[in-house]
């Protein structure tokens, strides 16, 4: 009787110990490693097709989006721009003024070079290159255009392939014995849009301190309609220019102090094409704009 129930424990015993490995089969136990072995194998086969797959989806929406060497979109420009700076070449403009109700004609042409100096009496954020085209203009007829008779109010030149740069003259630098022309950046050729520029002039004489400021500020691309035809993609430049004079008196006395607005467009391989200037009045509750100069291209030789 011992020896039966001896049996039947023993039995038992055996019978717990195979459910016992039949579930750790079942559950990939430590206990089992063949099993966790081949788990494991099987989980990183998976990885493997999911990498694989990525990366595969990855690098078809980068071709589809047009970049790995693939061609540029056809609505994306090159911020470059490209200006006539042939001797000989000509614009006519259509302008208008504050200060007269009929419309006048103006030519500008480029002529030459010619030299400019640094001055003593000048000092600059950055200096303009000495050697500069130049760019006549006068009202009517472009055969007027000489040295006695031309209005010298304007250089167009690059300097050292990197700037468009503009000037001026104003009148009151004569009178106060200073050079009367200044000039400042206006664009920077391979600029992007949001970028500004800024340039700082200042002068002294024994009388007066003269400081001349101009921030352009690439803003945008648009077409732009003008009597010349139309043109498309044109680079929209805002600008402000400040000038003001002070005596060396103690106090000082105010001799100027003016701010002048630009909106300048430039058409790539054309030039300017569109210039509009004004004068922002402000009040405790509105500010507006007052129109006082403006030109549009009517023709040009290139």
């Amino acid at each position: 009787m011992e020896r039966i129930m001896s049996i039947g424990i023993t039995d038992n015993r055996v019978i717990a110990r195979e459910q016992h490995n039949q579930n750790n089969l079942i559950h990939g136990s430590i206990c089992s490693p063949t099993v966790g072995l081949l788990r494991l194998r099987l989980a990183m086969t998976l990885l493997n097709r999911f990498i694989l797959t990525t990366f595969v989806l990855l690098n078809v929406l980068f071709l589809a989006c047009g970049f790995g060497g693939g061609q540029k979109p056809t609505d994306e420009k090159d911020e470059n721009l490209n200006l006539p700076l042939q001797d000989g070449t000509v614009w006519t403009y259509i302008c208008t003024h504050e200060d007269s109700a009929d419309s006048f004609v103006l030519v500008k042409v480029i002529d030459g070079l010619r030299q400019f100096p640094h001055d003593d009496s000048t000092t600059m954020n950055v200096w303009y290159p000495e050697e500069e085209l130049w760019l006549f203009q006068a009202v009517g007829d472009s055969s007027i255009l000489d040295d006695s008779t031309a209005v010298k109010d304007s250089s167009f030149y690059l300097d050292d392939g990197d700037y468009i740069w503009m000037g001026e003259t104003e009148g009151l630098l004569t009178w106060l014995g200073m050079d009367p022309f200044f000039c400042f950046r206006v664009l920077k050729i391979d600029s992007d849009i949001g970028d500004s520029i800024y340039t700082l002039i200042e002068r002294s004489s024994a009388y007066a301190k003269v400081n001349v400021s101009f921030t352009s500020i690439f803003t945008e691309r648009e077409d732009v309609f003008t009597f010349a035809g139309d043109f498309n993609d044109c680079v929209r430049i805002e600008g402000e220019l400040i000038k003001t004079a002070v005596t060396n008196s103690n106090p000082p006395d105010t001799l100027m102090g003016t701010t002048v607005n630009f909106i300048l467009w430039f058409a790539d391989g054309i030039g300017l094409v569109k210039r509009e200037e004004f004068n922002i009045i402000s009040d405790s509750i509105t500010v507006d704009s007052i129109m006082t100069y403006s030109e549009e291209l009517t023709d040009y030789d290139i």
